[in-house]
């Protein structure tokens, strides 16, 4: 738990790329040329600069700052910055025609960024990056010469690998050149097969990566090859000299200073012979893998052990599928393998190994006495490589070419076949292959149905939201994908995945999960309010008037639509148009003032309402309308853990009971609902707020989705028309800060609230929640707990409780262990969850109340199976109570799960070697 307490951001390190200027670049006409940076990396944009005009190739400011975040304790990740460059396309911005909604750009461009010196401790990195020619745009005639470049300049606040790492680290450059003398069997119609290598490396003790070099062809002696080396993962990379790894060349080598199998006087000969006369598969790829403490220990681990590492080598048939679809022709028609002693890198001063290996057809045992692994690594390997491939159109093109010459050579010369009589056949003959290709392609089989979820939509959601509130967005992102596998064609999981999104920043995925939205309802007020808001940050200022209209048009009575419409006019600078939208929405909020002050007046003049026992004001409390949704989720009125056992024997009617009783024990807790959902055809205002601003119930809404920026625009012009204090404006400023991690102004924020109303609780949670976010969680301590003090609960009750019980645990004595169970068995009857009953479970655990610990950590294995932590405190617990077969059990799952290394596994392995069972190193 206190593991996870510590996770904020799951992109801690920020990577500031700035392009002060762009060089050589002239435009191909009189006019100036207007272009844009757009900036890529894995796969994925992270940025995009302002549009910019050159004309004579002068030098022109651009002055872009991009960030790209990562976190440096990954070891994936960091991996990736050595194999993944940063690419920045040059796109032309061309006017748009009247009957276009947006402008048109196209690609002229591209540069690339290798980031590799960041992992070698440096902070600064500047560099003139050329700007490769994209084909067929104007720059391929403006020469080497005279080739435009980009000055570029990368820091980063402190080194990716912290100091006391630094001389643990080491970085493998893996280079494959060839395979030389083929089988003769393979030359006969040898360019529709790919060639594909691979090698485990570690990452750490649990994990490996899996390095694949593919996309390696078979090239006749005569073939002039580039010598350059290229990168491993080119896509996204649409030049050919942007495929090369700028500055790393193979040179050439003596044979004398190789190791391998072929390195003596007698294979001279056969080598010059087989590299010079005869045909080849030419690689030529550097694979570049950045090793953290762990991984190279890991390395030296496996050399020791294993001497021998083995390089697989496969040959396949083309791929013609699409990616991620099945192709039936891609069997591996040639299964090799090499295997390369790498005891040599353990002798001192040793740091290379270069040789030439022979291949010997792959045999199973062989490998497994060899290698001493289970199996090999190929099936996942050929994953990797199907992604890799390069498909471009030329193949395509050139069977459509074969099969009109083909079908030219069978219709005779233009001197025996009337010209227009040929067209006329070749016209059949295209039609009748395209319907043949679509009804192969169209005869696809039903695709499985998803099974079926053991945990309903609404407990996928409160997951994924606890998630969020951990920090760990990779869970949050798997529950919100389970919750639409399920639901694919509902609003509800569509719009929160969208808000998710938005809270990682992550725009245009969040602008995919809201046209996904529109799809399913595009009627829907609340989803064009969102994607007009977000075309709005993006700039797409005409889309966003249009779905601000609709907005408007489809729910004409939604103040809070009117309300952003005009602060977007005010945006755009048409201030007639803001004040006419403006004097709407402030129309509309006086009309229900003044319907609610005369229901209120009817209601005075019917009757006094008497003071209400609980048992009504629980009643009441079922009955009160809101205007979100709210989720009820079974809750225990008992103060013991014997609740987990009871809940444990009517499984099957959990979801009957949920409906049916809510339970008196906790009726004064509110059920925790998501700050940001409400999914009907219009905008529901809570009637308790309505006497909040215009601008007020539009920050409000914005947050709920986790849009920070413009809910700050609203209550900037709450300020601007009212300029005394508000708690509630307070609270709202304080909510867009955390949001943006500004955690300095959201406390100046909260002070400010509590200064008008000490009693305040939300503030008070807030409060907890920045001084936690801070990692000063004796602060946080103590907020959380004066929170819950208070009568009236934080509508985040369930991220104080988890977040207070984590702080208890990790101060690690009785009294607090005490404490935290207490905090976890409230969390349990408020909202159980996995992490709820993990918690439960550790405290018992180390108050040595192993029966209640198993009990709890039962529970929290049934809500989410593939927790490591869960499984890791069962191993403990089997150890403690001498059940070792099923404590060897447990401790298998949770290395499979990828339990990490840390206090837990040391403990485990502590514990095992105490009780003389178990295997530390398993």
């Amino acid at each position: 738990m206190a593991s996870r307490a510590e996770k904020i951001d799951r992109f801690p390190n920020k990577i500031l790329i700035n392009v002060s200027e762009i060089q050589n670049l002239k435009s191909p006409r009189a006019e100036p040329l207007t272009i844009f940076l757009r900036f890529e990396y894995n796969d994925g944009q992270f940025s995009e600069s302002g549009k910019f005009d050159v004309t004579d190739g002068s030098p022109r400011k651009v002055d872009h700052n991009a960030i790209l975040g990562v976190n440096a304790s990954d070891p994936v990740q960091i991996d990736d910055l050595g194999q993944k460059p940063v690419l920045v396309t040059l796109f032309e911005a061309q006017p748009k025609d009247k009957k276009q909604k947006e402008d048109k750009s196209t690609p002229i461009g591209q540069a690339i960024l290798d980031l590799w010196p960041l992992l070698k401790n440096e902070t600064q990195i500047s560099v003139n990056i050329p700007i490769y020619a994209i084909p067929g745009s104007y720059l391929e005639t403006q020469g080497e010469q005279n080739q435009p470049f980009l000055n570029v300049n990368v820091s980063i606040d402190q080194p990716l690998i912290p100091v006391r790492d630094q001389h643990n680290t080491n970085a493998v450059h893996i280079t494959l050149e060839g395979l030389y003398s083929p089988p003769e069997g393979w030359l006969p119609g040898g360019t529709s097969f790919v060639y594909t290598a691979t090698l485990p490396i570690p990452v750490n003790d649990d994990k490996e990566t899996t390095v694949v070099f593919t996309n390696g062809t078979l090239r006749a002696a005569t073939d002039v090859t580039n010598k350059q080396k290229r990168w491993p993962d080119a896509r996204g990379i649409v030049t050919l000299n942007g495929t090369y790894i700028p500055g790393q060349i193979i040179n050439e080598e003596s044979i004398d200073d190789e190791q391998g199998d072929l390195h003596s006087k007698d294979d001279k000969e056969f080598r010059t012979n087989s590299e010079k006369t005869k045909p080849q598969v030419v690689w030529n790829i550097e694979r570049r893998c950045f090793l953290l403490p762990a991984g190279s220990q890991s390395l030296h681990h496996q050399i020791t052990r294993v001497p021998y590492l083995p390089v697989e080598i496969v040959r396949t048939a083309t791929p013609t599928a699409p990616k991620g679809k099945k192709d039936e022709d891609t069997g591996i028609s040639y299964h090799g393998i090499v295997y390369i002693e790498t005891a040599p890198l353990l002798y001192p001063g040793a740091t290379r190994l270069r040789g030439a290996y022979k291949i010997v057809p792959y045999n199973e045992t062989e490998y497994k006495t060899k290698t001493k692994r289970s199996s090999n690594i190929i099936d996942e390997a050929m994953k990797i490589a199907n992604q890799l491939f390069d498909r471009s159109s030329l193949n395509a093109n050139k069977k459509d070419t074969k099969l009109v010459v083909d079908k030219q050579a069978t219709a005779g010369t233009a001197t025996s076949i009337p010209k227009k009589t040929f067209v006329s056949q070749l016209y059949v003959f295209l039609l009748d292959e395209m319907h043949r290709s679509l009804n192969k392609s169209l005869n696809i089989e039903e695709p499985e149905p998803v099974p079926p979820s053991r945990n309903t939509d609404a407990q996928l959601r409160i997951f994924a939201l606890e998630a969020e509130s951990n920090g760990d967005y990779l869970l949050a992102a798997h529950y919100y994908k389970q919750r639409l596998a399920q639901n694919s064609d509902k609003l509800r999981p569509w719009l929160d995945f969208a808000a998710f999104h938005l809270l990682v920043n992550d725009l245009i995925k969040a602008e995919e999960c809201l046209k996904e939205c529109l799809a399913i309802e595009q009627t829907n007020s609340t989803v064009s309010i969102l994607y007009a808001v977000l075309n709005a940050i993006l700039e797409n200022n005409e889309v966003a008037d249009l779905f601000f209209e609709t907005a408007t048009t489809e729910d004409s009575e939604n103040v809070v639509a009117w309300t952003l419409y005009a602060i977007f006019q005010k945006h755009i600078g048409n201030e007639k148009n803001a004040q006419i939208t403006l004097g709407r929405a402030e129309k509309l909020q006086r009309a229900i003032l003044k319907n609610e002050e005369e229901q209120a007046t009817a209601g005075a003049n019917i009757t006094v309402t008497p003071p209400i026992s609980d048992e009504k004001r629980e009643e009441e409390e079922k009955d009160r309308p809101v205007g979100e949704e709210k989720e009820e989720i079974t809750k225990s009125s008992d103060s013991q853990l014997n609740v987990a056992s009871k809940s444990r024997l009517s499984r099957s009617s959990r979801s009957s009971k949920q409906k049916q009783e809510k339970p008196k024990s906790v009726a004064n807790e509110p059920t925790i609902a998501r700050k940001s959902q409400d999914i009907s055809s219009s905008i529901e205002i809570e009637k308790v707020t309505s006497k909040k601003s215009i601008y007020l119930k539009s920050a409000e809404f914005l947050l709920k989705y986790n849009i920070a920026t413009w809910a700050e625009k609203a209550l900037a012009f709450e300020y601007l028309a009212n300029s005394g204090k508000d708690q509630q404006v307070e609270i709202a400023l304080a909510k867009a800060k955390i949001l943006q991690q500004d955690f300095a102004s959201a406390e100046t924020h909260i002070t400010q609230a509590l200064s008008i109303d000490y009693e305040n609780v939300e503030a008070w949670a807030l409060w907890g929640h920045v001084k936690y976010l801070q990692l000063d969680f004796e602060a946080a301590k103590g907020r959380y707990q004066r929170t819950l003090v208070f009568s009236e609960k934080p509508p985040d009750l369930h991220t104080v409780y988890i977040r207070l019980g984590a702080i208890l645990l990790s101060e690690g004595n009785e009294s607090s262990y005490s404490e935290a169970k207490e905090i976890f068995l409230r969390a349990c009857r408020y909202q159980p969850t996995c992490t709820t009953y993990l918690g439960l479970g550790i405290a018992c655990y180390r108050m040595n109340q192993y029966d209640d610990a198993e009990e709890a950590l039962t529970e929290a294995n049934f809500l989410n199976n593939q927790n490591a932590d869960v499984w890791g405190y069962l191993t403990l617990i089997c150890l403690q109570t001498k059940r070792y077969i099923e404590a060897e059990q447990s401790y298998k799952y949770a290395i499979k799960l990828d339990l990490p290394a840390g206090p837990l596994l040391d403990e485990i392995n502590t514990v095992q070697r105490q009780v003389g069972f178990g295997d530390p190193s398993f």
